[in-house]
């Protein structure tokens, strides 16, 4: 590795060993093993996700996964009728805090349970919810 006089906070330092940065995740950030820096890489995990096809009767949503920055990215809309469990996350793709989403016409509502990673429709839900959101979640 190269030496090199670096400027950090308004101070001259001397002997600081520049480490090079690869596009994988791997490594742990040292010299000897430099960790990467591919935060913009999303993934797919739709296919993770238990969804209830009885409770889910049109449209979809997707469910996008960044592991270096620990966050679940939720686009789409589908429509919910009963109650119950729409969907279930697995630990890794939870999202950190409870909130509950409503359809437009604020009549019915999607509970998350961040304990069980559960999206749960409340008693007489039938309509439709659009999701547009990205949350920090518990990671691997």
């Amino acid at each position: 590795m190269a030496k090199e006089l670096m400027e950090i906070g308004g101070f001259i330092t001397e002997g600081a060993e520049i480490v090079n940065h690869d596009a994988s995740l791997s490594g742990n950030g040292t010299v000897d093993s430099p960790l990467g820096t591919n935060v913009g890489n999303w993934t797919e995990v739709t296919n993770e996700i238990t969804k209830s096809t009885a409770l889910v009767q049109a449209g979809a949503w997707y469910f996008y996964y960044n592991k270096a920055l620990k966050l679940i990215h939720i686009i789409g809309e589908n429509r919910v009728v009963g109650q119950g469990d729409a969907y279930e996350l697995p630990l890794k793709y939870r999202p950190l805090k409870h909130f509950v989403i409503n359809n437009p016409a604020g009549a019915y509502f999607i509970d998350y349970n961040n304990d069980t990673g559960k999206f749960v429709s409340r008693s007489g839900t039938n309509g439709y919810f659009s999701v547009a959101l990205t949350l920090p979640c518990v990671g691997e």
